[in-house]
């Protein structure tokens, strides 16, 4: 009978229990895979098990990577993936989500939300005039006045540099502190 199988309740809170990981860790994921299962309705308890084909290519699938993967546990992510191809034999559309998930974490091909051209086009389009936009051994790089910003594909996401250099001479105090506070809000 299809539908067995619970992607959160029989196989991640499963592998998490198991795997003994920390413990923010275990409940971040938690967390994030029950939104996701409120968001999605791929429960086997009065949802469509088939829509976890689609929890599995998302952004919000990437956040759960992206904390194991930053908690130096991809491993764990690599298991719920191969528990999930086991398991969901029935519907080919998760099978099939999973193994590409499973072969990006493993670094068989190359994934990107989008593909770095594209990218490159959209950031040509949205800086001032007189920036320059230049793709570079698979990264861009954008230079603007005193700034730098390197954009790198990794996995699923981007990793962004940036640099601001200058200098500015100001009359008073209050003009400092109105740069400074400028200069912060750049900050993450």
């Amino acid at each position: 009978m299809p539908g067995k199988t619970d992607f959160l309740r029989h196989i991640v809170n499963k592998i998490l229990a198991e795997r003994k990981i920390p413990w923010q860790v275990g409940s971040d994921v938690r967390k994030f895979v029950g939104q996701a299962e409120d968001k999605y309705k791929f429960s086997i308890y009065g949802g469509d098990p088939s829509r976890l084909a689609e929890y599995l290519s998302s952004r919000d699938f990437d956040d759960v990577l992206s904390i194991l993967r930053d908690s130096g546990l991809t491993r764990i992510a690599e298991e719920i993936l191969e528990n999930v191809i086991n398991a969901y034999k029935e519907y080919p559309e998760v099978v099939e989500a999973a193994r590409k998930r499973l072969e990006q974490l493993k670094g068989r091909v190359e994934a990107m939300p989008e593909p770095i051209a594209k990218l490159g086009e959209a950031l040509s389009a949205a800086v001032p005039p007189g920036a320059r936009v230049r793709r570079l051994e698979g990264r861009i790089i954008v230079e603007y006045g005193g700034a730098t910003i390197e954009v790198v594909p990794e996995d699923t996401s981007y990793r962004v540099s940036y640099r601001v250099a200058g200098e500015e001479r100001l009359s008073n105090a209050g003009e400092v502190v109105a740069l400074v506070k400028k200069i912060l809000n750049l900050l993450p």
